[in-house]
């Protein structure tokens, strides 16, 4: 049965927010806060939505990319330069419908998107086991990543759907590839989209680390040189 809701909702520059992740950041505009806030007030949930270009300061419903995430507000702090600090956990994927008010916050109207499960056994285990393998290859280049804790997360999740989105959420991804993946309802071909995005990343990374080495090692070289020189 398909899910309406009308809920406040705030826009995200440069977030994309994946289902069964927590995420905190700060919020600092003035329609952001005001819809954090009711929603909050009421012990509810809010729509968090990416803006197409992070660099626009007051996004109309245009701005936004057609599918957010359904969240859940854990913590919210007022901090003493105005703004808010918040902690969300993404509870599903929402198409946006359509905007019913702009003001004093954002109210859109949005259906639950389901997730379509693959059917086969046997090609589901192998993907879940190939988007682990890519994973933790990625995680070896990722600097943002600690390798303990999430793979003992990663090794917890037991549906193809819930792994795809807790790694996208984890990955060092640029935000539109993140939003590239929410939108994707068909699990299979999110995981396989999943894998090429972190297979590409990865390598981008392992050049950037040999890069540096390199560079490191110049440096040293060149120190070492100046050193010599002197005595």
């Amino acid at each position: 049965m398909e899910k309406n809701y009308i809920l406040p909702l705030a826009a995200l520059r440069g977030i994309v927010v994946m289902p069964g992740c927590t995420v905190s950041f700060d919020v600092l505009r003035d329609i952001s806060k005001r819809a954090f806030d009711e929603a909050s007030a009421k012990k509810g949930n809010i729509v968090l939505a990416a803006q197409k270009n992070p660099d626009k300061e007051n996004p109309e419903f245009s701005d936004l990319y057609t599918f957010g995430t359904l969240c859940r507000i854990k913590q919210l702090m007022k901090l003493p330069n105005g703004s808010e600090r918040v902690v969300c956990e993404g509870i599903g994927r929402v198409a946006l419908n359509e905007m019913l008010l702009s003001e004093p916050y954002f109210t859109v109207a949005c259906t639950a998107i389901e997730s379509k499960e693959p059917t086969d056994a046997v090609e589901n285990a192998g993907l879940i086991r190939a988007l682990q393998e890519t994973f933790e290859e990625h995680i070896k280049y990722s600097r943002n990543i600690s390798r303990e804790d999430f793979m003992e997360n990663v090794a917890k999740i037991h549906t193809l759907g819930g792994l795809c989105d807790f790694i996208a959420g984890a990955a060092s991804l640029d935000f539109p590839v993140k939003q590239e993946i929410l939108e994707i309802y068909d699990v299979y071909e999110r995981g396989e989209t999943l894998i090429s995005a972190l297979e590409l990343e990865t390598e981008i990374m392992k050049v950037q680390h040999e890069l540096m080495i390199e560079a490191h090692k110049r440096i040293e070289e060149n120190q070492r040189d100046f050193f010599l020189r002197e005595q």
